[in-house]
């Protein structure tokens, strides 16, 4: 059975200058921004919930109005999927078990 961690998301219609705003909230592994996209990847043995959340929150801040993105943590040690679901100054989750989604 695959134990760690993978996080991966992106985010539609971010503007340059918040991005350069919130590069620093973003530690990931890889973190490509270009035109306005943006997209992350992260595979770790552990990652703590609460940075990707506020890495999300970070996304949230400075979406343009019409913007929106997801951030995924699956947690292979835990055996859960959290989705954030981000739009424009706000952000979602959803925790769901790997079994429901397999079974």
């Amino acid at each position: 059975m695959r134990k760690g961690c993978r996080v991966w998301g992106n985010a539609e219609r971010l503007p340059e200058e918040g991005f350069s705003r919130i590069r620093r909230e973003l530690p990931f592994e890889v973190v490509e921004f270009s035109k306005g996209s943006l997209n992350i990847e992260h595979e770790a043995w552990s990652v703590d919930p609460a940075m990707v959340e506020q890495a999300a929150e970070a996304i949230a801040r400075e979406l343009a109005p019409t913007g929106f993105g997801q951030i995924d943590l699956i947690d292979h040690n835990e055996d859960f999927i959290l989705r954030f679901s981000i739009e424009p100054g706000a952000v979602k989750s959803r925790k769901t078990g790997i079994d429901d989604l397999l079974g």
